[in-house]
This record gives C-alpha cells, sequence and structure tokens, in this order.
C-alpha cells in the first residue's frame, strides 16, 4: 500500500486525477499513517539496522563476485596451459 501512495503521490499521470478530486492531503495523511506504523522507533534507528544489513549483504556479494571472477580466470588459464602443451 505504501510504494502504491508513492506511485499515486509522485507520478505526473496521477496528478490530475490526485488535484481534481482533492486527494493529496487525505493520501499524504494515509502515507504518513504507514510509514509511522512500520517505524515505530523512528527512521534513524531502522536505518541503522538496515545499514548494516545492507553492508553485511554488499560484502557477501561483493565476494562471491570476486571469488566466481577468480575461479573463472582459473580455469581459463589452465584450459590455455593445456592447449599448449599439446
Amino acid at each position: 500500500m505504501q510504494t502504491y501512495l508513492e506511485i499515486v503521490l509522485a507520478r505526473e499521470d496521477s496528478a490530475k486525477e490526485v488535484k481534481l478530486f482533492e486527494l493529496g492531503p487525505k493520501l499524504l495523511a494515509r502515507y504518513r499513517e504507514i510509514f509511522e506504523r512500520h517505524l515505530p522507533r523512528g527512521p534513524a534507528r531502522s536505518r541503522c539496522g538496515a545499514t548494516r544489513w545492507g553492508f553485511a549483504l554488499g560484502l557477501a556479494s561483493t565476494r562471491a563476485f570476486y571469488a566466481r571472477l577468480r575461479l573463472d580466470r582459473d580455469r581459463d588459464r589452465a584450459r590455455r596451459d593445456h592447449a599448449r602443451r599439446r
């Protein structure tokens, strides 16, 4: 629901309907209500936890990427060495 409200409030193609039916204040109030319900401790604490998880997952994915890159490089070297020996 929050994503839908973000889209309706921010997109240009929804602006006419929002203005015509004067839905802006109602939709914005609903958005704030949902936001505060999901982040009761405040956005700063939630961001801190999210930042930690984001950093950890980003680090893990970067390590996995470079490990795969190294595997591919080593495999290609082994193939070239094998081809040269023939």
